[in-house]
């Protein structure tokens, strides 16, 4: 047979943890959202852009912001890069074939056996990496869209272009 008192502290330990469990549970929510809280849910991927006039068009149709073997360009998360041609392509604008290739280090395409240098890692740019728009005859515009720091580099060919005279001056500007 139970006394009054045993029932009390009965009742008084079923609330008290049951308050406890709750304590724990929010406690829990807290410290997992506050973990949560990188990549693109801080100021370090707010949205902003910049505009690149540099790079050469090549004998082949191929317009690149940089040698493959030159410093690339910085290409932070959630940044739009406005790249600009050295000379107005006109309708060959709208028939290319672009490709972007990101990297970790400006160097990105280093020898690693002979620099020892563990940044000197390249990949093809796709999906949330390379989104473009905006391609006219004056450049294009390219977004990555993640919150990963890279630097990069485009290469767009176009089906035709014009070989004038004009053309052969501006195939070598930077």
């Amino acid at each position: 047979m139970q006394t009054g008192f045993s029932l009390i502290m009965r009742w008084k330990l079923r609330k008290r943890s049951a308050l406890s469990r709750a304590v724990g549970v929010g406690l829990g929510l807290v410290l997992t959202s506050l973990t949560a809280q990188t990549g693109c849910f801080t100021h370090n991927c707010d949205p902003s852009l910049y505009d690149y006039y540099g790079g050469r068009i090549l004998p082949d149709n191929t317009y690149e912001t940089n040698a493959i073997d030159e410093p690339w360009l910085d290409y932070p998360g959630n940044v739009t890069i406005r790249v600009h041609y050295p000379r107005d392509v006109g309708n060959a604008g709208w028939s290319i074939i672009p490709a972007g290739y990101i990297g970790l280090s400006k160097d990105a395409n280093v020898d690693q056996d002979a620099n020892l240098d563990p940044n000197g890692t390249t990949s093809q740019a796709a999906g949330q990496l390379a989104e473009y728009s905006s391609f006219s005859g004056q450049g294009f515009s390219v977004l990555n869209a993640t919150c990963a720091h890279y630097y990069a580099r485009f290469t767009v060919h176009f089906d035709t272009l014009d070989t004038g005279a004009d053309a052969e001056a501006d195939a070598g500007t930077e």
